[in-house]
């Protein structure tokens, strides 16, 4: 499939602030994109759906140009997943030229954009300023991309609004059980797919983050689970093995707070390796 650009199409597509687009396309759909001549012409390689879905969202992408873009159940193929952005916090989310939006993007293989959505069959995740305070004007991030990649930059999304708005999204994890993850008929969700959560001392919190997010990385890593914090409480998403795993590695992590932790028979894990340290 090829599909061409006019002049003014074509520095928007390649512009500053979208210069690898068509690589997070690529990573979103699974299909293999390259431009051309001078970027007026990108072809997209790939099965039909993955190149479907690519000139779908060139065609979003494109539609930023004459703002807003518009969104309808015919442009949703178990493909999206929405988070309601509270209007104080849109700036926090998008960054500087979108340059939050574009880091996220690249590091989940994702397509973000903020979007009027007059459909019903995607429930977009929305929060609440708390009792007693007015409801704010929120904008809608639609996120386009697989299942996985998709929950991960949902959850990065809300993290970056719950930290500039205490509570918007964790009190009603903390009141309700809220998830923030209904099941979808996703063609490539994992089986078994669902999250859980796991709430964590206030006192402890930067421990269990990690530097920069290192220690929060590292068990993501190793569980193959997506780990998230809202607020003090930890989303821990994926099959449920690897949500076994985080909730487990996440308990022996602030275990080691109060001194040695203990595994049991840990010859028997297909996930450990015994190595012997002379003492």
């Amino acid at each position: 499939t090829t599909m061409s650009f006019i002049p003014a199409e074509a520095a928007f597509i390649t512009g500053k602030n979208q210069a690898s687009v068509t690589k997070i396309i690529a990573r979103a759909t699974g299909a293999e994109t390259k431009l051309r001549n001078y970027n007026r012409f990108l072809d997209i390689i790939g099965d039909f759906k993955a190149r479907e879905r690519a000139k779908k969202y060139i065609g979003f992408v494109l539609a930023q140009m004459k703002w807003p873009v518009r969104m309808s159940d015919e442009d949703i193929d178990k493909d999206c997943s929405m988070v309601q952005i509270p209007d104080v916090s849109v700036g926090f989310v998008t960054g500087t030229n979108g340059s939050h939006l574009r880091r996220l993007e690249e590091e989940w293989g994702v397509l973000m954009l903020f979007a009027e959505y007059t459909g019903s069959s995607v429930c977009p995740s929305s929060g609440s300023m708390g009792r007693g305070v007015a409801p704010c004007r929120t904008e809608t991030l639609a996120i386009f991309g697989p299942k996985r990649a998709r929950r991960g930059a949902q959850l990065s999304m809300m993290q970056v609004v719950d930290e500039k708005l205490p509570g918007y999204f964790s009190d009603a994890t903390r009141s309700k059980g809220e998830l923030y993850d209904p099941p979808d008929d996703s063609d490539d969700a994992p089986p078994g797919w669902g999250t859980l959560t796991m709430e964590v001392r206030e006192a402890i919190m930067p421990y269990a983050q990690g530097k920069n997010a290192s220690t929060r990385k590292k068990l993501m890593q190793a569980s193959g689970a997506i780990v998230q914090f809202l607020g003090n409480i930890a989303f821990m998403s994926g099959t449920a093995e690897q949500r076994s795993r985080a909730q487990e590695y996440l308990t022996w992590l602030l275990q080691t707070l109060d001194g040695p932790v203990w595994v049991d028979t840990p010859e028997a894990r297909s996930d450990c390796t015994i190595v012997d340290v002379p003492g």
